[in-house]
């Protein structure tokens, strides 16, 4: 099957897009983890000089930096680690027998699917970060002249324009 030339260049816009997403919410889901450890949110607050405390601070500020795209290759790198960390220590517990080892059994495929996203983050890193995106697009949607419908149906209501 022959591929047409406009597909590739739709199709690595839309890698390119849903990318971004993926890092967006990603960064934002588990920061939300990391608040909830420091806050006591939906759970019990964790003690920020043990381990989960501090690995609930690292969860909020690297994934706050994923999530904005301020150093987000290096951020994601760690947090890869932490959740490769937590899955060894906390859900399989280098348990051999009766396997443990399985992460449907020791419940611990979130922590290996965040280990597996964050290295594939770490690795390619923000094409578009939010914190510059964003200040684009809002001056952008200031510079767009007003079309001509949009004046003729400001003046019908009273209103000047000042472009």
């Amino acid at each position: 099957m022959r591929v047409g030339r406009g597909t590739s260049k739709c199709s690595s816009r839309l890698e390119r897009y849903s990318f971004e997403l993926l890092r967006t919410v990603t960064g934002f889901m588990i920061s939300c983890h990391g608040f909830a450890k420091i806050f006591g949110v939906l759970g019990p607050k964790a003690d920020l000089a043990s381990q989960i405390g501090i690995g609930g601070i690292l969860e909020f500020v690297l994934g706050m930096m994923v999530f904005l795209g301020i150093g987000e290759r290096l951020a994601a790198f760690l947090l890869s680690g932490e959740m490769a960390v937590a899955y060894f220590q906390f859900h399989w517990r280098l348990d051999l027998t009766s396997y443990r080892f399985l992460p449907m059994v020791n419940h611990g495929e979130v922590c290996v699917l965040y280990s597996f996203v964050f290295l594939a983050i770490a690795s390619r890193g923000a094409e578009r970060p939010l914190h510059r995106a964003l200040p684009r697009l809002l001056e952008r949607r200031r510079r767009t002249p007003l079309h001509r419908g949009d004046r003729q149906a400001l003046a019908r209501d009273g209103l000047r324009t000042f472009d």
